[in-house]
Protein backbone atom coordinates (compact mmCIF):
# COMPACT_ATOMS: atom_id res chain seq x y z
CA UNK A 1 0.00 0.00 0.00
CA UNK A 2 1.57 3.16 -1.05
CA UNK A 3 0.93 7.05 0.14
CA UNK A 4 3.28 8.60 -2.21
CA UNK A 5 4.85 7.11 -5.60
CA UNK A 6 8.19 6.77 -6.09
CA UNK A 7 11.26 4.59 -7.49
CA UNK A 8 12.54 2.53 -4.72
CA UNK A 9 9.95 0.33 -2.58
CA UNK A 10 10.60 -1.58 0.57
CA UNK A 11 9.87 -5.25 0.30
CA UNK A 12 9.41 -7.95 3.49
CA UNK A 13 8.90 -5.81 6.96
CA UNK A 14 10.71 -3.10 6.14
CA UNK A 15 8.87 0.32 5.92
CA UNK A 16 9.83 3.70 3.76
CA UNK A 17 9.76 7.04 5.89
CA UNK A 18 10.23 10.40 4.10
CA UNK A 19 12.65 12.58 6.48
CA UNK A 20 12.61 15.97 6.96
CA UNK A 21 14.62 18.62 5.19
CA UNK A 22 17.33 19.81 7.45
CA UNK A 23 17.98 22.99 5.49
CA UNK A 24 14.67 23.78 3.47
CA UNK A 25 15.34 27.13 2.68
CA UNK A 26 19.08 26.25 1.70
CA UNK A 27 21.12 28.36 3.86
CA UNK A 28 25.02 27.58 3.71
CA UNK A 29 25.96 26.04 7.25
CA UNK A 30 29.67 26.19 8.17
CA UNK A 31 30.65 22.49 9.30
CA UNK A 32 27.22 21.05 8.53
CA UNK A 33 26.75 17.71 7.25
CA UNK A 34 24.89 17.18 4.67
CA UNK A 35 22.85 13.79 5.99
CA UNK A 36 22.67 13.67 9.94
CA UNK A 37 21.05 11.35 12.13
CA UNK A 38 17.11 11.82 12.69
CA UNK A 39 14.26 9.98 14.55
CA UNK A 40 11.64 10.82 13.01
CA UNK A 41 9.33 11.27 9.48
CA UNK A 42 6.55 10.46 7.46
CA UNK A 43 5.41 6.52 6.49
CA UNK A 44 5.05 6.95 3.41
CA UNK A 45 4.82 3.31 2.48
CA UNK A 46 4.36 -0.40 3.37
CA UNK A 47 6.24 -3.62 1.49
CA UNK A 48 2.99 -4.76 -0.63
CA UNK A 49 3.63 -8.01 0.94
CA UNK A 50 4.70 -8.80 4.14
CA UNK A 51 5.82 -12.69 4.47
CA UNK A 52 7.22 -12.25 8.28
CA UNK A 53 7.74 -9.78 10.82
CA UNK A 54 11.32 -9.86 12.48
CA UNK A 55 13.73 -7.70 14.69
CA UNK A 56 16.86 -7.43 14.58
CA UNK A 57 17.81 -10.22 16.79
CA UNK A 58 15.18 -12.47 15.69
CA UNK A 59 16.27 -15.88 14.61
CA UNK A 60 13.33 -17.62 12.71
CA UNK A 61 11.90 -20.48 14.16
CA UNK A 62 9.04 -22.97 14.04
CA UNK A 63 7.20 -21.48 17.14
CA UNK A 64 5.96 -18.71 15.47
CA UNK A 65 4.02 -21.28 13.39
CA UNK A 66 1.12 -20.75 11.78
CA UNK A 67 -1.15 -18.92 13.96
CA UNK A 68 2.06 -16.42 13.93
CA UNK A 69 1.28 -16.15 10.21
CA UNK A 70 -2.21 -15.30 10.99
CA UNK A 71 -1.44 -12.43 13.00
CA UNK A 72 0.66 -10.81 10.26
CA UNK A 73 -2.26 -9.50 8.87
CA UNK A 74 -3.78 -7.38 11.63
CA UNK A 75 -0.20 -6.14 12.32
CA UNK A 76 -0.16 -5.08 8.87
CA UNK A 77 -3.48 -3.53 9.11
CA UNK A 78 -2.51 -1.61 12.39
CA UNK A 79 0.79 -0.06 10.55
CA UNK A 80 -1.14 0.71 7.65
CA UNK A 81 -3.38 3.05 9.46
CA UNK A 82 -0.12 4.96 10.48
CA UNK A 83 0.58 5.68 6.64
CA UNK A 84 1.03 9.92 6.52
CA UNK A 85 1.33 9.87 10.16
CA UNK A 86 4.90 10.64 11.40
CA UNK A 87 6.32 7.76 12.89
CA UNK A 88 10.15 7.56 15.41
CA UNK A 89 12.18 5.31 15.92
CA UNK A 90 15.63 4.87 18.40
CA UNK A 91 18.80 6.91 17.77
CA UNK A 92 21.12 5.32 14.73
CA UNK A 93 18.60 2.68 13.57
CA UNK A 94 18.55 4.72 10.38
CA UNK A 95 22.25 4.11 9.69
CA UNK A 96 22.93 3.15 6.65
CA UNK A 97 19.54 2.71 5.60
CA UNK A 98 18.99 5.84 3.88
CA UNK A 99 18.64 6.83 0.68
CA UNK A 100 17.67 9.41 -1.25
CA UNK A 101 15.45 9.89 -4.09
CA UNK A 102 16.00 13.64 -6.13
CA UNK A 103 15.50 15.83 -3.40
CA UNK A 104 13.87 13.89 -0.93
CA UNK A 105 15.84 11.36 1.65
CA UNK A 106 14.27 8.59 3.14
CA UNK A 107 14.91 5.73 5.36
CA UNK A 108 14.06 2.07 5.25
CA UNK A 109 13.17 1.19 8.65
CA UNK A 110 12.24 -2.36 9.83
CA UNK A 111 8.21 -2.20 10.82
CA UNK A 112 8.94 -3.44 14.44
CA UNK A 113 12.25 -0.64 14.47
CA UNK A 114 9.16 2.04 14.67
CA UNK A 115 8.38 3.15 18.22
CA UNK A 116 6.03 5.63 18.68
CA UNK A 117 3.79 8.10 16.50
CA UNK A 118 1.90 11.37 16.29
CA UNK A 119 0.04 13.97 13.49
CA UNK A 120 2.90 14.72 10.53
CA UNK A 121 2.95 18.12 12.16
CA UNK A 122 3.96 17.02 15.61
CA UNK A 123 7.84 17.39 15.82
CA UNK A 124 9.69 16.37 18.84
CA UNK A 125 13.75 16.05 19.12
CA UNK A 126 15.44 13.12 21.27
CA UNK A 127 17.02 14.35 24.18
CA UNK A 128 20.96 13.61 24.51
CA UNK A 129 21.08 11.42 27.15
CA UNK A 130 24.00 9.51 28.14
CA UNK A 131 24.05 8.03 31.61
CA UNK A 132 27.18 6.64 34.02
CA UNK A 133 26.84 3.97 36.46
CA UNK A 134 29.39 3.68 38.78
CA UNK A 135 32.20 6.22 40.67
CA UNK A 136 34.10 5.87 37.18
CA UNK A 137 33.59 8.65 35.13
CA UNK A 138 35.89 10.26 32.84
Amino acid sequence: MRYDVSAIHPIADNVKVKLDKHNPHGFKVEGGNDSESQESGILVEMPDNMFWLGFHSFAFENSFGEEGLKMLAQVRKYYEALLGKRVYWESFQDSGRRIKEGEDEYVLLKLTDIIAHSEPDVKVKTVTDIRRAGSFKA
